[in-house]
């Protein structure tokens, strides 16, 4: 019917024509053929416009605009370069554990290895924790993406081992791992070590793969049967929004991440897989690096050697990472001990007459609240209660009840000489400190209690004495200013008052969120008295020792 229609169309296309033959050409036909050749025309270019209209939008892009996480592109890791191992004991290891760890990335089907070269000459490794700038000018001329330093400790508690991974996320520190052990010596035994530690590294990552290629709905990934995977498993496809960093320490704590689709593997081979797209949160949103997130039953060892925990059953979980929830705001302690107290006071007739008490219960009870990793606020209460004997003649009662209370309010700022919050430290604080005296009326009396109140400083220093920083040891000494002391129920007169103090302090970190403390302070009060007052007889001096000794625990929260 098509060609029957188009053979008249030409039939009567040729009658026509043949008929403007026949016609001898007027003014009005050539007027006529003008206004059809350029209704033609017309008709001809509109065609042609709308056809490139309509394949420009059939040619358009179909997959939206992709917006690119700078936290996701952060963690890529395909290139790493191994620091110079630190030994400190006469590089025993140092040869051995530094091609051994070059062997574990050059085996590795997920990383490469890459030279290393660094901007400086006899630089140490433990510089990458104070510069950060240093970590990425290594990166830069090695052309790698993380850089991995090893530190091998030989000390009073065996070897202690540590394992860092730097990456280009502002040069910070990423993963570690530690060991220590007694009874490792043996360099092979080092060495096995070390792979363990290696694999356990990397399965802190919050990712386990990428996908490498997209083609339509068919997509192929990094991940094979060496990771533990099968035909017909679902994995889970997210990009990293951001990475989630202590305040204090700078570690990664977590990361915070959107589940963009999910892929159902079809093939699975030793080192790399293929399947389908079988969900997607936005067309064309997954591609090439796009993160694969770790399933159950995702591991990473090398070789086919059992996991960490298996080889080393004596490793503390944790140590090194920081377990949820980790500290933030600050720390409260609650301690409790006993006080050696002397109170000596000599009366203005030359008499002197003293109070003392041995073992001495004392409570304690601390908080610190952190501004900044640096600046701090702080409020610390103690108190002592005794009885002692009344030692002055012709003096009631016989005993004595005594009250000891002290508070200190105070806001201060530690500098971190290695910029590692929980490493050496040295700190400084203003506040406004009381020490209360409550004692017994006497008749006549003997001790009278009274109100010592001023500003104080206060300065010290804490420092970590193990390779995990969780033993430190620290002193600190308090001066009182515009020092005021006021004597109840009567007075001896003017008091001219001086106080200080003098404190050693020890810690032990358990866990994150709970550490031991032990505390030794040496306290001192004196006073001399002027002019006339209501005490009978008045005291021409005072002289107060305390010797308090505190254990307990803290709570970082």
């Amino acid at each position: 019917m098509i060609i029957q229609s188009r053979n008249t169309f030409d039939k009567a296309s040729q009658k026509h024509s043949l008929l403007l033959a026949s016609k001898p050409l007027s003014y009005d036909n050539i007027a006529m053929n003008i206004i059809r050749l350029t209704a033609l025309c017309f008709l001809f270019f509109g065609l042609t416009a709308l056809a490139q209209t309509t394949t420009s939008l059939k040619n358009k892009a179909p997959f939206p605009t992709k917006y690119t996480s700078l936290s996701d592109q952060a963690l890529v890791i395909k290139a790493v370069t191994v620091a110079p191992v630190y030994d400190n004991s006469n590089n025993i290891y140092k040869k051995s554990v530094e091609e051994h760890l070059k062997n574990l990335i050059k085996d590795d089907y997920f990383w490469a290895l890459s030279d290393f070269n660094s901007p400086k000459k006899d630089m140490r490794v433990d510089e990458f924790d104070e510069d950060a700038s240093l970590t990425l000018q290594v990166l830069d001329k090695s052309q790698a993406d993380a850089v991995l330093t090893c530190f091998l400790i030989k000390g009073p508690q065996g070897l202690n081992i540590q394992m860092n991974l730097y990456t280009r996320d502002g040069g910070k520190l990423l993963l570690r791992e530690d060991y220590q052990s007694p009874t490792l010596f043996e360099i092979s035994k080092v060495n096995e070590t070390i792979t363990k530690m290696y694999s356990s590294l990397k399965a802190k990552l919050p990712y386990s793969g990428y996908v490498t290629s997209r083609s339509g709905n068919a997509v192929t990934v990094n991940l094979g049967k060496k990771a533990g995977l099968s035909e017909g498993a679902v994995l889970t496809v997210a990009q990293v929004l951001k990475i989630n960093r202590h305040p204090k320490l700078n570690f990664m704590t977590s990361v915070e991440k959107e589940i963009i689709g999910r892929i159902t593997l079809t093939k699975v081979e030793s080192d790399s897989s293929f399947g389908e797209i079988s969900f997607e949160k936005e067309n064309g949103v997954i591609d090439r690096g796009s993160k694969i997130l770790p399933l159950e039953g995702i591991k990473y060892p090398s070789k086919g050697e059992a996991p960490l925990a298996q080889v080393l059953p004596n490793e503390k979980n944790a140590v090194e990472w920081l377990p949820t929830p980790t500290p933030q705001y600050g720390k409260i302690s609650l301690m409790g001990g006993f006080t050696n107290f002397t109170d000596n006071t000599v009366l203005v007739n030359g008499t002197s007459i003293e109070a003392d008490k041995s073992l001495a219960l004392s409570f304690a009870l601390g908080t610190e609240l952190w501004i900044t990793p640096e600046y701090f606020g702080s409020l610390e209460l103690q108190q002592t209660s005794f009885k002692t004997d009344n030692n002055l003649p012709t003096s009631t009662p016989n005993g004595l009840n005594y009250t000891l209370n002290k508070m200190d309010l105070a806001f201060g700022y530690k500098y971190l000489i290695d910029g590692n919050f929980w490493g050496p430290q040295i700190s400084a604080s203003v506040g406004y400190y009381t020490h209360s005296v409550r004692v017994t009326d006497t008749t006549p009396t003997a001790f009278t209690s009274f109100d010592l109140s001023g500003f104080d400083l206060t300065v010290g220093g804490m420092f970590p004495v193990s390779l995990k920083n969780d033993v430190a040891i620290g002193a600190q000494a308090k001066f009182l200013f515009f020092e005021n002391l006021s004597e109840k129920p009567v007075s001896s007169g003017g008091a001219s008052p001086s106080f200080n103090q003098f404190d050693v302090l020890g810690s032990y970190q358990y866990t994150t969120n709970i550490s031991f403390k032990g505390l030794i302070s040496l306290a001192n009060v004196q006073a001399t008295f002027t002019g006339t007052g209501s005490k009978n007889p008045p005291s021409r001096s005072l002289d107060e020792k305390i010797s308090t000794y505190l254990v307990g625990i803290e709570y970082l929260f």
